[in-house]
């Protein structure tokens, strides 16, 4: 794990300071925010995973600016919307504006002390272990964000080790993505959903979807992305287009293509 909320070793953030005699909770909104997700939790609305991924996927400012139960409260909303236990409205309004959805089991008094009594984690073991103690190992890191995007978009063309682009540019338009994902501009479902649009645009006007125009709709589709959410808009596109089109005119053969002011004319 690379995501922002993986900040073991990471410098930079300043000396941990330690509260003496620090309460369970500062405010009372917090001790309610554990109420409710353990309430939903134990009436099986959804498990930890669920919640510690709803946390991981926040926006980088958002998680590093947030309190500890800040982040809990926000990745709680992020559950009860995507399962359909509230809508964005209702959590505005503050009410249900609709029937709710029926849960298997209810968080009571009665059953509080059993209910918030952990099991037991251990786990059989699935198959012979493949390695012993001292044995050297190769170990592959894979981005979170390109391990993201992978799951989210599964026509991303990969080989055993992760994606594979025909030329540096196609791999600089999927690192831009990566980055553009890591501020926090777009969800990859969002753009699972344009990218997917821009395919069948191609498609609809005769491309013949071999693969090797691919990262075209990408392009198209980071293009459309960025200007959809106000980071740029069509005009400076397309004159960013001309220019580096001027400048690989009056390039030679062979040497690197430089963007210089005279070609934006």
């Amino acid at each position: 794990m690379d995501g922002v909320h993986d900040m073991g070793g990471i410098d930079g953030f300043g000396k941990v300071e330690v509260e003496k005699n620090e309460p369970p909770f500062h405010a009372k909104w917090e001790g309610r925010v554990l109420a409710m997700q353990r309430a939903m939790g134990y009436a099986g609305a959804w498990h930890i995973d669920h919640s510690r991924f709803a946390q991981e996927k926040l926006p980088p400012v958002t998680y590093l600016s947030s309190s500890y139960y800040q982040r809990w409260a926000l990745a709680m909303e992020s559950n009860v919307t995507e399962r359909g236990f509230a809508s964005p409205e209702e959590l505005k309004a503050g009410h249900a504006s609709t029937p709710g959805k029926t849960l298997p089991r209810k968080l009571t008094i009665d059953v509080v002390a059993a209910g918030m009594t952990r099991s037991s984690f251990f786990r059989q073991q699935q198959g012979p272990q493949r390695f012993q103690p001292g044995d050297k190992v190769r170990t592959k890191n894979i981005p979170a964000a390109a391990r993201r995007a992978r799951e989210a978009v599964p026509s991303i063309p990969c080989d055993a080790e992760g994606p594979v682009f025909r030329e540096p540019w196609e791999a600089q338009a999927f690192a831009m993505t990566l980055a553009l994902y890591d501020r926090g501009l777009f969800a990859w479902p969002e753009w699972a959903a344009i990218l997917g649009d821009e395919i069948k645009k191609a498609q609809a006007a005769g491309d013949p979807d071999t693969g090797e125009t691919y990262y075209r709709h990408w392009l198209n589709a980071l293009e459309r992305i960025v200007a959809e959410k106000g980071v740029t808009d069509a005009d400076t596109l397309q004159r960013y287009h001309d220019a580096w089109d001027h400048a690989a005119d009056r390039t030679p053969h062979g040497a690197p293509i430089e963007l210089k002011a005279e070609d934006f004319r």
